[in-house]
């Protein structure tokens, strides 16, 4: 008789068997590797702002993420190897990326596709069942309608907001900035109240000395606001003068605010 009562921790990702025909299947092994790897690290539900299919890692992440051993000496891939993986799985649409002050955005394209085990039902699969117990086989599929797992998957889903998950917090900053800092109007308005002052780079000051640290994130969870208004906090940043970074003298001449000029933290 065969009978099931274990209930396999952490879920799963599915690959389909087709990946054998793709470009993917002739790829260099650390390619597929970091392929696997991205499979398992991005979400299965959307978490703050962050959606299904998609999470923000570093490059030194998917090195720290896919180390091994040789004996007691430590081996990791390279960040050019890194890199260069990435830019394969761009080129051949498998994922998309977008650079935040904390690494990169990464999404899967397709994820929901492929990760639906109901797009893998078949009328032969369906029929193949254990035939030596009456009992059914017990699913490990925590998306299927298993009460207990999905009382508890919803619970998990609830508690996961940017007042207990720190990356969660980070991720809501880094939306605020990426979309003022492209904000024309909005730059050019606080120019003009705040004369020879930096916008971007004061914001970015304000979020990398103390917004994006756990001191900042302590700071934020005393207001007893359900959603931070992000954008009057880091208008605010811009003015205090422990945040001000100043236009040099030359551009302050030219009346310009030199948003080109520099290189702004997590652009590469």
């Amino acid at each position: 008789m065969w009978v099931f009562n274990i209930m396999i921790e952490g879920g799963y990702f599915i690959k389909a068997r087709k990946i054998q025909d793709s470009d993917i299947s002739l790829a260099p092994p650390h390619v597929r590797e970091i392929w696997d790897w991205l499979l398992k690290e991005v979400n299965h539900t959307d978490i703050g702002n962050i959606k299904r299919g998609s999470t923000v890692r570093s490059l030194e992440d998917m090195r720290q993420g896919l180390k091994w051993f040789v004996g007691y000496r430590k081996e990791m891939y390279s960040k050019s190897k890194c890199e260069m993986a990435a830019k394969w799985l761009r080129k051949h649409g498998m994922i998309e990326t977008t650079k935040t002050t904390r690494g990169m955005l990464l999404t899967v394209c397709n994820y929901d596709l492929y990760q639906n085990p109901k797009n893998y039902e078949t009328n032969n699969e369906k029929s193949t069942k254990p035939t030596r117990s009456k009992q059914p086989f017990p699913t490990i599929n925590k998306n299927e309608k298993n009460e207990k797992n999905e009382t508890k998957e919803k619970e998990i889903i609830k508690e996961k907001n940017w007042r207990n998950d720190f990356e969660i917090y980070k991720a809501e900053i880094d939306k605020t900035f990426n979309k003022l800092k492209n904000d024309s109007a909005f730059i050019s308005e606080q120019q003009k109240f705040n004369p020879n002052v930096d916008i971007i780079l004061t914001m970015e000051k304000s979020i990398v000395n103390f917004w994006a640290t756990e001191a900042g994130w302590k700071n934020k969870k005393k207001t007893k606001t359900e959603n931070p208004d992000w954008k009057l906090t880091l208008t605010n940043a811009i003015s205090n003068p422990t945040n001000r970074v100043w236009i040099p003298r030359d551009n302050q001449i030219q009346n310009q605010q030199p948003i080109q000029q520099y290189k702004h933290y997590g652009e590469g």
